[in-house]
């Protein structure tokens, strides 16, 4: 995924509208600073929240064991906005929150078209579902939440979760138990 522009308003400390332009940043290495509270977390974690509607490190701290979204937004009319590279495709995603209903919409576009009809949420995951990566395969990439321990590091099962994850596999994982099951219980009625 490479982030090209996000723009914000009215989640964390972005009460007021504000767009940072990843593409046009210069050099190899940018740092991102400021005070605590400031909103430097957030400022990176709000991609990810526009794509997939978690915030990966806020997980532990909300009630329903997600980072969700809605729960960082602040106003009626807060608003998430990426523009993002992937698979050879310019996206614009764009996540709407009312802070006080908990109400969400979604709108995604593919280079310049609309991609889903529909604002429901529901009808954008699914899409992100089968065009985007795993967030969690985007995780153990360059944009690894804390503590991880990243690929090298994960036990033999994670690694291997993964490598089907980035094969776009994973779905094979899950017929193979399903039929090591149907097989155990065909032996055990044969018994």
């Amino acid at each position: 995924l490479r982030w090209r522009r996000l723009k914000v308003r009215g989640f964390g400390p972005f009460a007021t509208e504000r767009e940072v332009r990843f593409d046009e940043l210069e050099g190899k290495l940018t740092a991102v600073c400021g005070d605590n509270g400031a909103g430097k977390s957030t400022l990176l974690e709000l991609p990810l929240g526009a794509i997939y509607r978690e915030l990966p490190t806020r997980a532990r701290r909300v009630s329903d064991g997600r980072g969700s979204l809605s729960h960082l937004a602040t106003t009626r009319d807060a608003f998430v906005e990426l523009d993002v590279e992937t698979g050879g495709h310019q996206y614009m995603v764009r996540q709407l929150v009312d802070a006080v209903s908990g109400k969400t919409e979604a709108v995604i576009s593919k280079d310049g078209m609309p991609a889903v009809e529909s604002t429901k949420v529901s009808a954008v995951d699914a899409y992100v579902s089968r065009h985007f990566p795993a967030l969690d395969l985007v995780l153990c990439g360059p944009f690894a939440a804390q503590r991880s321990r990243g690929f090298l590091e994960a036990k033999k099962g994670e690694r291997k979760i993964l490598l089907l994850r980035m094969l776009r596999v994973d779905h094979l994982e899950l017929v193979a138990e399903r039929a090591r099951a149907k097989a155990s219980a065909a032996l055990e009625a044969y018994r």
